[in-house]
């Protein structure tokens, strides 16, 4: 029997490119309001691919994976379904001489974020048209807060509260604070408390009411304006009283030195009365103190007649 046999052997070289994988997910690393996410990749001819779900505080050596794809079709679109909270993906595709291996996290937050508002007041609040509003709030959340007049937005930090302030309109009535807020998962919340501005009569007489210090501060100044009417009126008093009696001093001052000077002023000698000329005269005649002659020459020439 003549047997023929040939044999051969060829080397053929792949192309890498066949082999190699690509993966669209574009949630990676986010955070996600909804029950699950897609997947997609692409992967060579004759390869394999797995995905397992890693739950918190397990290893993947210790998981079988959750969804496994058999060679075929070379592009993959699978839908994960997602646990409430983080969730990470672990996928493997078999390559030309290697398995590649990609990590992948999402986290699903479909719960309402907490929001809460709440005033910061003292006994002269209502009187201010700046309040001060403080809150609670859910960590990378955005928020919204506004007034009829102001409002403001920021991203809640990580301690989960706020504290800012916010004008209100200066007329007498109730008047709405508002805030929203949405969460990176796209969940959303809103509340809203009212805040009083009052004119400062009706402030004072809630006051008052409320037994608070306006009401001391009342008595104290119609007590103090009382006192002072009473000290004016009794100082007025005691100006006339003092008025009066200066006039009358002055009047008894005004007698008294009256007095003092009819006492003091001299009196009047008693003297005889001045001798008239023609007494003195005839008295100097009967002395003997004057002569015919001595007459005669205290005549004027003038008057003198001479008789023939």
């Amino acid at each position: 029997m003549n047997e023929n046999q040939i044999s051969e052997c060829q080397t053929f070289m792949l192309e890498p490119s066949l082999y190699s994988s690509a993966i669209w997910a574009n949630w990676d690393g986010t955070v996600v309001g909804t029950e699950a996410v897609n997947l997609a990749f692409q992967r060579g001819p004759a390869q394999w691919a797995n995905v397992t779900h890693v739950t918190a505080d397990t290893d993947v050596e210790d998981l079988q994976p959750t969804y496994i794809f058999e060679p075929g079709a070379n592009f993959i679109d699978v839908e994960l379904q997602l646990d409430e909270g983080v969730n990470e993906f672990y996928l493997e595709i078999d390559a030309l001489d290697h398995v590649q291996t990609y990590w992948l996290w999402v986290e699903r937050d479909t719960i309402t974020p907490v929001i809460e508002l709440y005033e910061i007041t003292n006994r002269t609040s209502n009187l201010d048209s700046i309040r001060i509003i403080e809150g609670i709030c859910e960590p990378r959340a955005s928020v919204t807060v506004w007034t009829e007049v102001s409002a403001t937005s920021f991203i809640c930090g990580t301690e989960g509260n706020f504290s800012l302030q916010l004008g209100i309109p200066s007329n007498a009535s109730w008047h709405k604070v508002e805030v929203t807020t949405v969460d990176l998962g796209g969940n959303t919340n809103a509340t809203s408390i009212e805040v009083l501005y009052q004119e400062w009569l009706d402030w004072a007489i809630d006051d008052a009411e409320a037994g608070g210090p306006i009401l001391y501060y009342g008595i104290g100044v119609i007590i103090a304006l009382i006192s002072v009417i009473g000290l004016t009126v009794v100082l007025v008093g005691r100006k006339k009283a003092k008025i009066r009696e200066s006039e009358n001093t002055l009047e008894t001052a005004s007698d008294w030195i009256d007095d003092i000077v009819e006492e003091t002023a001299p009196s009047k000698p008693d003297l005889p009365p001045e001798p008239l000329p023609e007494e003195e005269e005839l008295r100097a005649w009967a002395r003997g103190d004057r002569d015919v002659q001595d007459w005669q020459d205290r005549i004027p020439d003038e008057d003198i007649l001479e008789l023939d």
